[in-house]
């Protein structure tokens, strides 16, 4: 019998799960309902983000679809704040380029 709580398969050895019983998730040798915040779901398994300070990349491990909190989205990463020549979308965690007229800008419209 498995000595990991809700697993389906432990066929290598008693105290390592290999696969979660259905509608589980396997983390770190333990069956989870749900994958973590900067984890997805890949089968019965659950895959780190490998994007930093990625919240949510639920399509691929290697695409961020949202920052954790604090943290802007700039061509799949995830930065602290938005680089020179970007603004932050208002309402957004998102880095939108300024126009063309503004080496560095507050919205879409003024320039800094």
């Amino acid at each position: 019998k498995c000595h990991v709580d809700d697993c389906g398969d432990c066929s290598k050895s008693i105290t390592v799960c290999e696969r979660c019983k259905d509608n589980k998730y396997l983390l770190n040798n333990t069956c989870i309902e749900k994958c973590p915040e900067s984890y997805r779901a890949n089968g019965n398994k659950c895959e780190k983000c490998i994007v930093d300070n990625c919240e949510v990349c639920s399509q691929s491990i290697n695409k961020c679809e949202k920052c954790l909190n604090r943290f802007f989205s700039l061509q799949n990463t995830c930065l602290s704040s938005c680089r020179e020549g970007y603004y932050v979308l208002p309402n957004t965690q998102i880095c939108v380029e300024c126009n063309s007229k503004c080496l560095d800008c507050i919205d879409n419209s003024k320039c800094k």
